[in-house]
């Protein structure tokens, strides 16, 4: 019995760190600035043909960093992609940030941008927002 516990253990240290690969390597498609052809080209949702616009992709990721002044500090990164189909679909690229405050406590964004990406003459032209 002793052998064959033996025998799982090492096949599962093996797989643990591929376990904890698998979501970066399914995350890795999408990332700032690098956009794909063929999303572009997308005339519809597959799923729902009357959809004025398509959340292509929605990552977050925290981190914590340390600074003298305020001591730790919690970091958000979050990348969204929406595609639009329709003029209806503009108003699902509105949306708000609610931001904690409480006494000296209270969260900030630092940094925030913005892209629109056109296909034209198969050629992918990028406007940075305000």
């Amino acid at each position: 019995m002793k052998e064959f516990f033996r025998w799982m253990i090492r096949p599962g240290i093996l797989l643990v760190p591929l376990f904890f690969c698998l979501p970066a390597h399914a995350q890795e498609k999408m990332k700032p600035g690098k956009i794909d052809p063929a999303d572009l080209k997308l005339t519809h949702c597959s799923f729902d043909s009357a959809a004025d616009a398509m959340i292509l992709g929605d990552i977050g990721y925290t981190h914590f960093e340390y600074d003298d002044q305020h001591g730790f500090m919690m970091i958000f990164d979050r990348l969204l992609r929406i595609k639009i189909f329709t003029k209806n679909g503009f108003s699902r690229a509105n949306f708000s940030i609610t931001l904690y405050k409480d006494g000296s406590d209270e969260e900030k964004i630092t940094t925030l941008k913005g892209h629109t990406y056109n296909l034209e003459n198969g050629k992918i032209l990028e406007d940075k927002l305000d």
